[in-house]
């Protein structure tokens, strides 16, 4: 009886604690799951004391019948001389369970961003590695919120560091936070000399700032991977490095309850999805071929249905996605080429007019078709301080790869789309060593229509 008390009020979401709290008699009008289970904790102890209000228990009896059904034996309640009984007959004490796990705003501390916060305090970098989809971004953004809170100044770029936005005449206490280093699509073409001159700039920080700076640093596992191909990077040693795809199952239900709360059910109380257990998905999970973080896959779950029936989409992701994209674009043609168009351009501002070549790739394509689908489609699009952006990398390179076979969109992304995405998206098998990153189909893959693929690129744009 004492565990069952412990799990439903330390781990039972629907179970909401009476208005007078754990421990005391609940009002009379208080007739909530959680007062009526606090009246069986203290009818339970006065029972043990040969204490009993038979009317109260009746009372409460009807109540949790009527919710979850009529027990198998009522004499088992009965019979007080039965021996099954005498050998359970000891007060329940309430035991208040300190979870390894805690929740902020959405996000689950996980025991990699503790682990971020911790090493930060006694060291000046920390570089998060992992999957695409893992929680970097998540872990980084909270380490800045904790940051900020101190009174630290913090200053966030993507893919490499402007040393001219660094510039302050006062030394002051400083986190510097890169995210998606060397590339955010995790193909940036490497050279020694980004990888020497990102070191080069980290270290003069450091130097000038003499003990204010800490540098958090976010980069794909394999991205990682490829620096260290063919350049040692000192300030990578793995003493700094966290690995945020390593997951518990605890912490992974954690996440999973969180993003159900923004799920498609949320807005559509018949939907099937509200069935279905955790205990599902993470046998989903166990499939996961490590080339993507479970986070991404729990989201795309929540937010489409359809993926956590197909059975390819948790092996291929970007091509099941590729493969729904080019479905929009006969099923829903506004919402595709709004979601070309953020692509092709990275980010947009919803107070700027859209570029004057958006009517090559629909006339339907206008400022308020944007804004339309960012109200309708929150799980393709964010807006942040009128900022639109995509909502993760996975549909950047999705609709990418998509873009590719439609002649007219690809004719568009030649001209227009933004040079850092087709320079990192098209770069070849054997250099980025990954499937998941080759956004080049056939017969690009080629090295000879590479090249003149490129070649037309550079002539176009110069």
């Amino acid at each position: 009886m004492e565990i069952v008390f412990t799990l439903l009020i330390n781990f039972c979401d629907n179970v909401k604690p009476p208005e007078t709290g754990w421990g005391y008699t609940p009002s009379d009008d208080d007739r909530s799951l959680g007062a009526d289970i606090e009246r069986i904790h203290i009818l339970w102890n006065l029972y043990c004391d040969n204490k009993v209000d038979v009317l109260n228990l009746q009372d409460v009896y009807g109540r949790m019948s009527e919710k979850f059904g009529e027990l198998s034996d009522e004499e088992y309640l009965t019979n007080r001389n039965k021996p099954e009984c005498n050998a359970l007959e000891s007060k329940i004490k309430i035991i208040r369970l300190r979870r390894n796990y805690d929740v902020e705003n959405g996000i689950v501390m996980t025991r990699n961003i503790k682990s971020s916060l911790a090493l930060l305090d006694t060291s000046d970098i920390v570089i998060c590695i992992g999957a695409i989809g893992c929680g970097k971004t998540t872990a980084m953004r909270y380490i800045q919120d904790r940051y900020e809170d101190r009174g630290w100044r913090t200053v966030w770029f993507e893919e490499y560091i402007n040393e001219n936005e660094l510039m302050e005449n006062e030394i002051k206490d400083t986190l510097l936070c890169c995210d998606n280093l060397f590339g955010t699509f995790n193909c940036n073409v490497f050279s020694i000399e980004t990888v020497t001159g990102f070191e080069h700039v980290i270290q003069k920080q450091r130097e000038k700032c003499k003990g204010h700076l800490k540098v958090l640093l976010g980069i794909h596992q394999h991205a990682y991977d490829a620096v260290l191909k063919f350049c040692r990077v000192r300030i990578m040693d793995t003493k700094n490095l966290i690995d945020i795809d390593h997951l518990d199952k605890a912490e992974m239900l954690l996440i999973w309850k969180e993003l159900k709360k923004e799920s498609h059910c949320v807005r559509d109380p018949s939907c099937w999805f509200k069935n279905i257990e955790f205990s599902s998905v993470f046998s989903k999970m166990l499939l996961n071929q490590g080339l993507v973080g479970n986070p991404i896959l729990m989201l795309m779950y929540c937010q489409h249905h359809d993926f956590f029936t197909n059975e390819d989409f948790i092996k291929s992701p970007v091509t099941t996605l590729v493969n729904h994209f080019k479905r929009m674009k006969e099923e829903n043609k506004e919402l595709f080429f709004v979601l070309v168009y953020i692509m092709f351009v990275r980010v947009y501002n919803v107070n700027q007019d859209i570029e004057p070549w958006a009517g090559s790739l629909s006339a339907e394509l206008t400022e308020d078709s944007i804004k339309r689908c960012v109200k309708i489609c929150p799980e393709y699009l964010i807006e942040e301080n009128d900022i639109v952006e995509l909502k993760h990398e996975l549909l950047n390179i999705s609709l990418f790869k998509a873009s590719y076979d439609i002649h007219t969109v690809f004719d568009v992304l030649v001209h227009h789309c933004n040079i850092s995405t087709i320079l990192q998206l098209t770069r070849p098998k054997e250099e980025c060593n990954c499937d998941f990153v080759s956004s080049l189909p056939p017969p690009y893959t080629d090295d000879k229509n590479m090249v003149k693929l490129l070649k037309r690129i550079a002539d176009t744009r110069g």
